[in-house]
C-alpha cells in the first residue's frame, strides 16, 4: 500500500494593501514610506497615485505583519507634503501589514 502524501499549506510571506486617498487639495498626489515598494522614504522613488472617479489610490504587496508608515505628498517634494485641516503638520500615517487591508486617508491640505 502506497503511503500518502501529506499536502502542507504554505503561510503567505505578504499581502496586498491598497491605500485609498480623499483630497480636493491636489490634482496630483504621492505617496513614500519606509517599505521598499513605498520607496524607502527616497522622494525620487515616490510612488503616484492613480485617480479613478475623484479617488486616489495605490496597491502594493508587503511583508505580512511589518509595520510600515508613509506620507502623501502632491509633488515629489517635501514641500509639498500633506497637512492636517487647520494646515497643522501632522504624523506618519502607520499600520501593520495585514491580508485584504484598505488604509483610509482624508488629506485636507498640502502645504505650499
Amino acid at each position: 500500500m502506497a503511503a500518502k502524501k501529506e499536502t502542507v499549506k504554505k503561510e503567505a510571506k505578504s499581502a496586498k494593501v491598497t491605500i485609498t486617498v480623499n483630497t480636493l487639495a491636489s490634482e496630483e498626489v504621492y505617496l513614500v514610506g519606509s517599505a521598499k515598494a513605498f520607496g524607502n522614504w527616497d522622494l525620487a522613488n515616490a510612488i503616484k497615485l492613480e485617480k479613478n472617479n475623484g479617488v486616489y489610490s495605490v496597491s502594493k504587496t508587503l511583508p505580512l505583519n511589518e509595520v510600515v508608515e508613509f506620507k502623501l505628498l502632491s509633488s515629489k517634494n517635501w514641500e509639498n507634503v500633506e497637512k492636517g485641516m487647520w494646515n497643522e503638520e501632522i504624523s506618519n500615517h502607520s499600520f501593520v501589514v495585514e491580508k485584504g487591508l484598505n488604509v483610509e486617508v482624508t488629506v485636507y491640505n498640502f502645504s505650499k
